[in-house]
């Protein structure tokens, strides 16, 4: 449904203009039941910014796709008053003669926020459990199974199964061994959120009896709805971590290495991953009960004059608010970080979201490797709009720069054991790119670009905001790994130019907990650089640090990995190393632009030393530059 004003904007011949005068207007319209404007007052109330006025403000309208325009940057009288929307307009010939069968609705004059009933409304079922929509997700998979060949690639579905998984055939179901019995047919993984609630999992005490039929009352929600998928798309066979990988009290046993170091090979050979997108816990369920309001497809006929003659165009235009994938880039299963990797390696996923089923495979988006309920086909010539990482990232596996992009994303999500964890849901992924790229990964980074990658940051406002914590113990990383922090870090930034790093790499040692998994969980690591090494003094200036090299000069930025670091001001505890200098193309080697990481010594008898942050300094540093690269060399054992 759509307001008077937001109707008209389909039958006039310009294609941008002004929307509603008032922000009460709008308002009233939302509330009504109008589409664009319900949505334009969300986006803005959820900017925390009052619209419910009566005085004048110029809502803009560009005719290509909804989106609002504007920054938090600028004052809020004026961004209202500069309030911007677009709409896309997409071809399709689809519903021609239902289009062509409509009569334009009376002008509704002087009331531009009532609400013109236009009929074109997609119906949908009221739950996303319901046999139209499972068979919705059947056509999907058949179709990218006959049609899509760019999904089998690297992708023997037949050929590697997991050590367990559970056959559904029949009820109760039970677990299967798969070196014992063999499958007869491709299976289906779920990935979900555990959330703090308990339930059934496999421990050693009860293999034996999940063998012969595991209690299906017993089992959560999401378990009972995964099940209830795979049945209607007429397979056999699921794996759920919970139940496939023995998850007994000290959470540290050989199973559970075993099967994490294979988790890469768990999702690329699946058939099909079910994403539980919008369940926070075990015992939420994915299946979601909606209305035609939540999820509409809302779409309106478009008029079109030529040689003086108006009429009903064959374009229909939908209203097409943000990505539908902003529903699981926004989910609770997208703050998960062992869902990053199984989102990455899956060839096609299935995703239930709060409002509607999605599908995603390896087909290009704009080819129909992106689609919904509400655009079961996909959206032609519309490539999206959700910021997320690209699944191709890891078939590219281009180290420095995707490599950087997975630590970002995976880094913001959270983990349940993150002293366990923060290496090994991440280690699959390791092993891939080490693979593709014939590279040594050492903690979290990789030998090939050990040193520039050493520059990883914490943002301050994420420290300020203590968003970003060093994990105590240190033992599953060391201090100079982004994988000793919990929170968000910022992988090195080059500059947009070149790098030359007076630090040279003499040695590392890594001692993992179990031998079998190197990119597992750690023992025990070090590295030995050999660079520019001095002393430095940290004091306290208001909330913040700042910090002063024995030569006297203020170093320009400094990026602590910790909020509270302490009384940190004796000059013989701290230390700047020299790890780079940045310099624009057309560079000379004048360049001042330098960084470096901020170390405290932890033993003066072997030059041992962990890591504080990092320090930057512009080009007014250049007196600070030439005293640091007079300096001579030392040997360093960063751990």
């Amino acid at each position: 449904m759509l307001c008077n004003l937001c109707t008209q904007l389909f039958r006039q011949k310009n294609k941008e203009g002004l929307h509603h005068a008032k922000g009460a207007d709008m308002v009233r319209a939302s509330k009504g039941g109008c589409y664009i404007c319900r949505t334009v007052v969300s986006k803005l109330e959820g900017k925390r910014i009052n619209v419910n006025h009566e005085e004048e403000f110029r809502f803009i309208f560009d005719f290509r796709y909804l989106r609002i325009v504007g920054s938090n940057d600028i004052p809020q009288t004026w961004w209202l008053k500069n309030c911007t929307f677009k709409l896309i307009p997409i071809d399709d010939e689809k519903h021609l003669a239902r289009l062509s069968s409509i009569s334009p609705k009376p002008v509704l004059q002087g009331a531009p926020w009532l609400i013109a009933e236009d009929e074109l409304w997609l119906s949908l079922p009221e739950s996303t459990g319901s046999p139209d929509v499972l068979g919705q997700a059947k056509d999907w998979l058949q179709e990218c199974l006959q049609g899509h060949p760019e999904c089998h690639l690297d992708n023997n579905e037949d050929d590697w199964y997991p050590p367990r998984l559970i056959d559904v055939k029949l009820r109760p179901p039970r677990l299967i061994e798969t070196n014992t019995e063999r499958p007869l047919g491709p299976y289906v993984t779920l990935s979900h959120c555990w959330g703090k609630t308990n339930f059934i999992t496999l421990t050693a005490d009860n293999l034996d009896q999940f063998k012969k039929s595991i209690p299906f009352e017993q089992l959560p929600r999401n378990f009972k709805e995964a099940i209830q998928v795979v049945e209607s798309l007429n397979l056999r066979y699921l794996w759920i971590d919970a139940l496939c990988i023995l998850h007994d009290s000290d959470h540290n046993t050989q199973d559970w290495r075993d099967n994490a170091a294979i988790m890469g090979n768990i999702y690329k050979h699946c058939v099909l991953n079910i994403s539980a997108s919008c369940a926070a816990y075990a015992d939420s369920g994915f299946f979601v009960r909606r209305g035609r309001t939540v999820v509409p497809q809302q779409y309106t006929y478009w008029h079109e004059q030529k040689g003086g003659f108006k009429f009903l165009s064959s374009k229909k235009v939908y209203m097409i608010t943000q990505d539908p994938f902003c529903e699981v880039s926004l989910s609770p299963l997208a703050k998960r970080g062992w869902a990053l990797q199984e989102r990455l390696f899956s060839p096609r996923i299935l995703h239930f979201g709060a409002r509607q089923m999605l599908w995603e495979c390896r087909r290009n988006h704009r080819d129909g490797g992106r689609r919904s309920e509400t655009f079961p086909s996909g959206l032609p010539g519309w490539a999206g709009i959700a910021d997320e990482i690209d699944p191709k990232i890891v078939a590219n596996g281009r180290i420095p720069e995707e490599w950087s992009q997975i630590v970002e994303d995976y880094s913001t999500r959270r983990l349940g054991r993150p002293n366990d964890d923060k290496l090994v849901a991440i280690q699959a992924l390791a092993s891939e790119f080490g693979r593709t790229n014939q590279d040594e990964y050492i903690v979290g980074l990789w030998k090939s670009d050990l040193l520039v990658q050493l520059m990883w940051r914490i943002s301050p406002e994420v420290l300020e905001e203590r968003r970003a914590t060093r994990a105590k113990p240190t033992t599953r990383a060391p201090t100079w790994s982004w994988a000793s922090i919990d929170g968000p870090v910022e992988m090195s930034n080059r500059y947009g130019g070149n790098v030359a790093v007076p630090l040279s790499y003499v040695s590392h040692r890594v001692k993992p907990v179990d031998e079998k998994h190197p990119t597992g969980q750690l023992a025990h690591a070090e590295i030995k650089v050999k660079g520019h090494l001095i002393m430095a003094t940290m004091k306290k200036a208001g909330k913040g640090y700042f910090l002063q090299a024995e030569d006297g000069s203020d170093v320009d930025k400094i990026y602590l990995d910790e909020k509270d670091i302490g009384e940190v001001s004796r000059a013989q505890d701290l230390f700047g190393l020299l790890l780079c200098r940045y310099a624009k193309k057309k560079d000379t080697g004048k360049s001042s632009l330098m960084g470096g990481l901020l170390l405290r010594q932890r033993s003066t008898s072997r030059m041992v030393f962990s890591r504080l942050g990092t320090w930057s300094c512009s080009g007014s540093g250049r007196p600070l530059l030439d005293f640091v690269l007079a300096k001579p060399q030392t040997e360093v054992v960063l751990v």
